[in-house]
């Protein structure tokens, strides 16, 4: 019983850190200048996302979109129904790109208002040249 729960204990603490990655300054960390902002639905924002090493670094088991317009990256938990409203920021241009990095079954839909504009394919699926100006609204979908 006691190993049980020190085997359970480990796993807890690995699923926590996956849960929680962080931007940690470092000379071989790209993401050495990024600041990172949890937001109260669980959506974690990167400011200073400015390269794709950077988004790649940073973008592990999530869907992650990235604006181009203010360097920002929106890390979208997992969670069946979470939902991101992509900011008027990111429309100035609109460039950008998303990366679905989540376990299958789970997509990404898109909305420009309550209207779909695009679903996402299965892990590993990605848009290195999205357009914000066409989208609105992102939600996890399983």
């Amino acid at each position: 019983m006691k190993r049980v729960l020190t085997v359970l204990a480990a796993v807890a603490l690995s699923l926590a850190a996956l849960a929680a990655p962080t931007a940690t300054a470092s000379a071989s960390n790209p993401a050495s200048d990024v600041q990172r902002i949890v937001q109260s639905d669980g959506v974690v924002l990167y400011r200073g996302v400015e390269t794709p090493q950077q988004l790649a670094s940073l973008c592990d088991g999530r869907f992650c979109a990235w604006s181009a317009d203010v360097a920002t990256m929106a890390y979208i938990p997992a969670t069946c129904g979470v939902t991101f409203n992509v900011p008027a920021s990111w429309k100035a241009t609109g460039q950008g790109e998303w990366y679905n990095n989540m376990a299958y079954p789970k997509r990404v839909k898109m909305y420009q208002g309550s209207a779909p504009v695009y679903t996402t394919g299965h892990a590993p699926a990605y848009d290195t040249h999205a357009d914000w100006l066409k989208v609105s609204t992102l939600q996890v979908i399983c």
